[in-house]
């Protein structure tokens, strides 16, 4: 076996530019470190839960990006073995959130210049590492170009300086990542909104104080003896926070979650190995895809894993579409449910095996069961609204006016259709209402449902809705009271040129066009 093993330098552009198709992930890994090192921090008694913080500062006109923690800082005597190694952690599997070493690398490929800076407390230096990424990957361009070939330690000892500061103040301890030039390729990490909006479900952060399932989450998490992570994490002075509200828009209009619901899931032995939230609403459509927290997002230790749709492709029943539905967290609890290098999922191990198939259970039973027994009640349901809808119009143009008889035939004959469409949804209803009726879940959407006024009065006519629609019952029409100075006999020729132009066009042109010519003739 060769004694001397070479380690190319193409290791950093893996590390850096190759590692992650998504240059956002550079914010999920050093807040990773921080967490980290401000668990370290509590442990010792150096910050409570409440006083250690991670704060971002973006600063578009200078093009920098910093990432600062309170936490235990490094010592200035291991300060250089740290940051310096590449692959080599000190943390523990299972324990730490991170534990590969290579995550403080990744800013090195979206700026020119990296800066690490960290104090102990006690100490009266800080201490700097400052890596020029621009001549680090110009390096590395001409070593695979072959105008130059370079070693790892020529590319590192030409790139990276290290060097102190003097401190007065002994008690500050602290651990920064500054990215200086971002490059223009990674203009988007320098977008404020954008990188907010991404920490809210990415970052181990809390739920806003609006969300007022929050503390039911809080509730089941206690019950089962597990933490949910949160830090106090701040991007330019503003807190960050899970951007879960109690509404939602669909493709048919606005949903809301009326509660939330849990799964648990538990090895052979009986260990919890998982558990999850989601919210409860009527189900009637797909959120849509410009809703920031739609999905059932998977997370460990309260980090996203990969992104909103990581979950997407467990289902065996072929169903992509079920977590659009809804929205709700996967929290991975198992030690041996180990995030990928990349954190886009877990490494294949039996644990994950046991994992994927409690979830394969809960999506292909319990939520595709849901939203498509909200569907067919919701679908129902609608046609119930829209003829009801469609009977307060009606009355309405009763008392209002028609434009002529041709006009109200023609939506009365709509209306006898819809009234029809109406008694098969009811029917419908009842059937589902005997077979799923015994579904807390099902009740729910029932209830919310039938809340409204409108469906009452379907559900249990009175005489007068009955009579809404009588073919004989008097109405106001256009013709008559809009052209009263022109004689009867006129009149009724516009009524049939009405007729006409009704049998030829279709409805709304038709109308465009009786509607001018009344205001001409008045």
């Amino acid at each position: 076996m060769q004694e001397n093993v070479i380690i190319g330098v193409n290791i950093l552009e893996t590390l850096t530019t190759g590692m992650y198709s998504d240059s956002r992930v550079i914010f999920r890994e050093y807040i990773q470190n921080s967490c980290d090192q401000i668990d370290k921090a509590i442990a010792e008694g150096l910050l409570t839960q409440k006083t250690g913080k991670i704060e971002i500062w973006i600063d578009e006109n200078e093009r920098s990006i910093s990432i600062e923690d309170n936490a235990t800082g490094i010592n200035k005597k291991k300060f250089q073995e740290i940051l310096y190694n590449i692959g080599e952690s000190q943390k523990t599997l299972g324990k730490d959130k991170g534990f590969r070493g290579i995550g403080h690398w990744c800013g090195l490929g979206c700026c020119n210049k990296l800066v690490f800076t960290s104090k102990a407390k006690g100490e009266n230096v800080e201490s700097l590492m400052t890596c020029d990424a621009e001549k680090m990957r110009r390096m590395m361009i001409e070593h695979n170009t072959q105008k130059k070939r370079y070693t790892l330690n020529e590319v590192l000892s030409e790139t990276i300086c290290f060097s102190t500061n003097a401190q007065t103040d002994l008690n500050t301890h602290y651990f920064k990542v500054e990215m200086i030039n971002i490059t223009e390729t990674n203009d988007h990490l320098l977008n404020l909104t954008e990188i907010k909006d991404y920490l809210s479900f990415v970052a181990p952060v809390p739920y806003p104080n609006t969300f007022i399932y929050r503390n039911e989450i809080y509730k089941h998490a206690k019950k089962l003896n597990v933490s949910i992570d949160e830090y106090n994490i701040t991007v330019d002075g503003e807190p960050i926070v899970k951007k879960y509200t109690t509404h939602f828009e669909t493709s048919k209009g606005r949903d809301d979650i009326s509660g939330v619901d849990f799964e648990d899931f538990y090895d052979e032995n009986g260990n919890l190995i998982g558990w999850l939230w989601y919210g409860l609403s009527k189900f009637i459509a797909r959120i849509n895809e410009d809703c920031i927290m739609r999905d059932i997002r998977l997370r460990k230790d309260n980090i996203q894993i990969g992104d909103a749709t990581a979950l997407k492709n467990i289902s065996r029943r072929g169903d992509k579409i079920g977590t659009n539905y809804t929205v709700g967290e996967v929290f991975a609890v198992s030690k041996n449910l180990v995030p990928t290098s990349q954190r886009d999922y877990f490494e294949d191990n039996k644990e994950r095996k046991i994992f994927e198939q409690h979830l394969n259970n809960f999506f292909t039973g319990t939520l595709y069961h849901l939203y498509h027994r909200g569907s067919d009640f919701n679908s129902a349901y609608d046609k119930v609204d829209k003829h009801g809808q469609m009977v307060s119009d009606f009355e309405k143009k009763d008392v209002s006016g028609w434009v002529d008889k041709t006009q109200r035939d023609l939506e009365l004959e709509k209306l006898k259709v819809s009234e029809k469409n109406k008694d098969d949804a009811l029917k419908k209803i009842e059937k589902l209402k005997d077979r799923y009726g015994d579904d807390p879940n099902v009740q729910r959407i029932i209830k919310e449902r039938e809340s409204k006024k409108e469906i009452l009065k379907i559900i249990k006519p009175s005489k007068k809705h009955d009579n809404a629609i009588d073919e004989k019952a008097k109405s106001v029409y256009a013709v008559d009271t809009q052209l009263s100075h022109y004689s009867k006999q006129e009149r009724k020729l516009v009524a049939r040129i009405f007729s006409i132009i009704s049998n030829s066009v279709d409805t709304k042109t038709a109308e465009k066009i009786k509607v001018r010519i009344l205001e001409d003739l008045k």
